[in-house]
């Protein structure tokens, strides 16, 4: 609805009395009512509507290749010919670059919704048409009306960061079932390779990394498990050993992935339901105010009534002496006023051998 109203912003035409009864608090509804008309009238309707379905599309198709990239990046540690994890490679590779976008929006993205949720605008904004759907003055008040509406109170921001925090929060869900999966129908040994680190670092590494999840019940590898790891000695590490590096490494997906990105894209959420919920016409708009204003002959009293011109007052004659020629002259402050009495100022001249006015 507010997507048609700005699209037919100029189409109100003077023609479209506003009612005499029509009060400023009714204005809003009436021109959105009048709005719809007139987009019903040159096809918009039908317009917005295929526009509607092809960003369902778009985003069904981006939230599909999130959940395939999101199983792909999991599949690519825990495939069929995996059969020791690199922990720390696993790590980084699960966790490194959804954390390393989160910072990206945090420190900036959100201004502009995110990577992924302009990517799906562009898609909206270059979906392929048919020939007969390509009107360029209708797509042209679409495309103002829609960059309008998404500047409204930043409601375009926050619509672009649902989007990109539900790909990325679809991708990182699928990873961790895939990982889940791996481990539930297969055995994994898990590793730490290094050249030039003492084991005291990846010691002191995976204790701080797994305090947070080990609040949540996750498991935190002792001292003797991270030596095993580092031994390389995959076939001979315990059943313990296997169990504790699997609820480390789905703790720290869970903690450090999936409940930051499931925050914000809370926030992002409840803030574009906030923003649409209290967007609304601006009547301070140049097209609306001259709208407004060019009717507003038919909505009543605008401006209170003028006072009236006060009543001229002529003193009583007077008698001159001598012959001579007399002018009097009347100085009246309002312009009104002025023109009213002008009439009467005919007959303020004396003329040459008259004794009275």
């Amino acid at each position: 609805q507010e997507l048609e109203s700005h699209a037919v912003l100029h189409a109100v035409s003077a023609s479209d009395q506003l009612p005499a009864t029509l009060q400023d608090a009714d204005l809003e509804q009436w021109l959105l009512d009048r709005a719809q008309g007139h987009a019903h009238a040159q096809g918009l309707r039908e317009r917005i509507q295929a526009w509607t379905h092809s960003a369902r599309l778009l985003l069904f198709i981006l939230l599909f290749f999130a959940v395939i990239s999101g199983v792909g990046a999991a599949f690519g540690f825990f495939g069929s010919d995996v059969r020791s994890v690199n922990v720390i490679w696993t790590l980084i590779g699960l966790i490194g670059v959804h954390f390393l976008t989160l910072l990206l929006w945090l420190f900036g993205g959100r201004l502009s919704g995110g990577l992924l949720g302009r990517l799906w605008f562009w898609g909206i904004a270059h979906w392929p048409r048919g020939r007969a759907q390509r009107d360029f003055g209708i797509e042209g008040k679409l495309a103002k009306a829609l960059a309008r509406l998404m500047q409204s109170n930043g409601l375009g921001q926050w619509t672009l960061s649902s989007i990109t925090h539900s790909a990325w929060l679809l991708a990182l869900l699928a990873s961790l079932g895939t990982m889940l999966l791996a481990l539930s129908l297969r055995s994994y040994s898990f590793v730490l390779e290094t050249t030039i680190l003492s084991e005291g670092v990846f010691t002191g590494f995976v204790v701080g990394f797994g305090y947070l999840p080990s609040l949540l019940g996750f498991a935190i590898p002792d001292s003797s498990m991270i030596a095993s790891a580092l031994s390389g000695d995959a076939l001979a590490q315990p059943e313990l050993a296997r169990r504790a590096w699997a609820s480390w490494l789905s703790g720290g997906l869970i903690v450090y992935a999936i409940l930051p990105r499931f925050l914000v894209w809370a926030v992002s959420l409840l803030r574009f339901f906030l923003l649409r919920a209290r967007l609304h016409l601006d009547l301070d708009e140049p097209g609306f105010a001259e709208y407004a204003r060019s009717q507003a002959s038919s909505r009543g009293i605008v401006d209170a009534a003028s006072t009236p011109a006060p009543a001229l007052q002529i003193a009583t004659q007077h008698q001159l002496q001598g012959q001579g020629s007399a002018l009097l002259g009347l100085e009246i402050g309002k312009p009104l006023a002025t023109a009213r009495v002008g009439t009467k100022l005919c007959g303020a001249f004396i003329h040459r051998g008259s004794r009275e006015p």
